[in-house]
C-alpha cells in the first residue's frame, strides 16, 4: 500500500517536473530569442531535455526496470491502427462541429503549422515525426503507464491515456489524444513492446503532416480530392471499429479498480494542481479563441 501510494505521487512530481522545465524555458526563450525558427528549434532541445528528465526522475523513484520483450506482431497492426486512428478523427470531427454550430464555442484544431521558413518548417517535422513519437511515449506508455500496470492494468491504460490527453491542454485535441493514448497503451503491454506504441505515434503524426503539407501547398482540386479520399477512409475505419469492437472491449479483461488507486492517483496534491491546470488551460484557450 505504501508503494503504489509513493509510486502515484511520484508520477505527479514528474509530470509538474516537465510542466516547470517547459515553461521556465518558455519564458527565457521568448524573451532572449530574435526569431521563430529559433524558437521552434530551442522548444525542441526544451522537449527532449524536461521529458528525459521527467523519464530519468520516475525511473529512479519508482525503480522502473523497463525491459520489453519486443514479442513479435503482425505488420498488419499498423494498418488497423490507421483505421481505428481515421475513425476517431471522424467522432472527433462531428463532436467539435456540434460545439461550434451548435453551442458557438471556438474549435480551432490547427496543431502543426507551416510557414515559407524551411528550416521552421524542419524543426516542426522532426517535433512531430522524430521527437513526439520517441520521448512522449518514454515518458508516458514508458514509464507511468508500465509504472501504474504494476497495481491494475486497465486502470494503467485508461489513466496514462488520460494524463497524456491531459497534458496536451487543447480540448479540441482532448478526446482523439486520449483514445490514440488508450490504443497506444493497450497494444504496448499487450505485445510487451515500445515499437509498437512509437511506430503508431509516429504513423499518426505522419498522416497529420501529410494532410497539413497537401493542404498548404496543394491545388484547389488535390485537395478536393484528398478530402473525398479522406472521407471515404474514415467510414471505413469506422465500419472496422464497429466489427471489432466486441472482440477488443472483451480483450481488455477489466478487473476491478480499488479505491485506494483512484485515491492515491488523482487526489495527491501535485496530481490535483496538475489536473487542475491543465483543465483551467483548455477552458480558457476554449473560451478566449487562442
Amino acid at each position: 500500500m505504501f508503494e503504489m501510494k509513493r509510486d502515484c505521487k511520484r508520477i505527479g512530481y514528474g509530470l509538474w517536473l516537465l510542466i516547470i522545465i517547459q515553461l521556465s524555458a518558455v519564458f527565457l526563450i521568448g524573451f532572449f530569442a530574435k526569431s521563430m525558427t529559433a524558437i521552434n528549434w530551442l522548444s525542441i532541445l526544451i522537449s527532449i531535455v524536461s521529458m528525459v528528465i521527467a523519464y530519468i526522475y520516475l525511473k529512479k523513484s519508482c525503480n522502473l526496470e523497463l525491459k520489453c520483450t519486443n514479442h513479435p506482431f503482425s505488420k498488419k497492426i499498423y494498418l488497423y491502427s490507421f483505421l481505428f486512428i481515421l475513425a476517431i478523427n471522424l467522432l472527433n470531427g462531428i463532436f467539435l462541429n456540434v460545439m461550434e454550430n451548435v453551442f458557438n464555442i471556438y474549435t480551432d484544431t490547427s496543431d502543426i503549422l507551416l510557414s515559407d521558413n524551411v528550416w521552421q518548417n524542419i524543426a516542426i517535422y522532426i517535433s512531430a515525426l522524430i521527437i513526439a513519437p520517441i520521448f512522449e511515449e518514454l515518458l508516458f506508455r514508458g514509464a507511468i503507464l508500465r509504472i501504474l500496470d504494476r497495481y491494475n492494468r486497465f486502470f494503467a491504460i485508461f489513466t496514462s491515456s488520460f494524463l497524456f490527453a491531459l497534458l496536451h491542454m487543447d480540448v479540441t485535441q482532448f478526446f482523439f489524444t486520449f483514445f490514440l493514448g488508450f490504443l497506444m497503451a493497450y497494444l504496448s503491454l499487450k505485445y510487451d513492446s515500445m515499437k509498437i506504441n512509437i511506430g503508431i505515434h509516429f504513423l499518426n503524426n505522419a498522416w497529420a503532416v501529410l494532410i497539413t503539407v497537401i493542404y498548404y501547398y496543394g491545388s484547389y482540386d488535390m485537395i478536393s480530392i484528398v478530402d473525398g479520399m479522406i472521407s471515404l477512409l474514415m467510414i471505413a475505419g469506422c465500419i472496422y471499429c464497429v466489427y471489432k469492437g466486441k472482440q477488443f472491449l472483451n480483450s481488455l479483461n477489466i478487473a476491478p479498480v480499488s479505491e485506494d488507486l483512484i485515491k492515491y492517483t488523482f487526489f495527491n496534491i501535485p496530481m490535483i494542481l496538475f489536473w487542475v491546470l491543465c483543465i483551467f488551460s483548455m477552458i480558457s484557450t476554449m473560451l478566449l479563441g487562442y
